[in-house]
């Protein structure tokens, strides 16, 4: 039981970080592209932010990804089913909608494509948000 709840609690820390993660890409640094004022400085500032995001986010969310999906498979808790649903409609979201307008914006500078990009980008937000908050609720139902 010990170490179920230290993986709980792995998870939840690993939860609220991942969605900070997801709200700084978001707020922030889709924020910073708008501020650009052309196709070629938008194309040279996605790259290198694209890249730290790469590392201060996305990587740790697939450790969040792994570490629930790991504990939906070996517990019996449905909340946890649950976390991972939300996981994988953001996971789909990224590999469907965001990083193909994201490859288009790092291609051509495409400012239509950022706009796009910033709308549809709440379908990750949103789940991210659902995923933290069923990962804090069913943590609490269990302390």
């Amino acid at each position: 039981m010990e170490q179920s709840n230290s993986a709980l609690t792995l998870l939840s820390h690993l939860s609220a970080y991942s969605l900070a993660g997801c709200l700084m890409e978001h707020f922030v640094v889709f924020h910073s592209w708008q501020l650009t004022t052309s196709h070629d400085e938008l194309q040279r500032h996605q790259t290198p932010t694209g890249m730290r995001t790469l590392y201060i986010y996305v990587i740790p969310k697939i450790i969040t990804t792994l570490l629930a999906c790991y504990l939906a498979w070996t517990t019996n808790q449905t909340w946890l089913k649950w976390c991972v649903a939300c996981l994988t409609v953001s996971w789909v979201s990224s590999f469907t909608v965001q990083i193909p307008l994201q490859r288009r914006i790092q291609q051509t500078g495409d400012r239509k494509a950022l706009v796009t990009l910033v709308w549809t980008d709440w379908v990750r937000v949103g789940s991210m948000l659902g995923h933290c908050g069923i990962v804090f609720w069913g943590c609490h139902s269990l302390g």
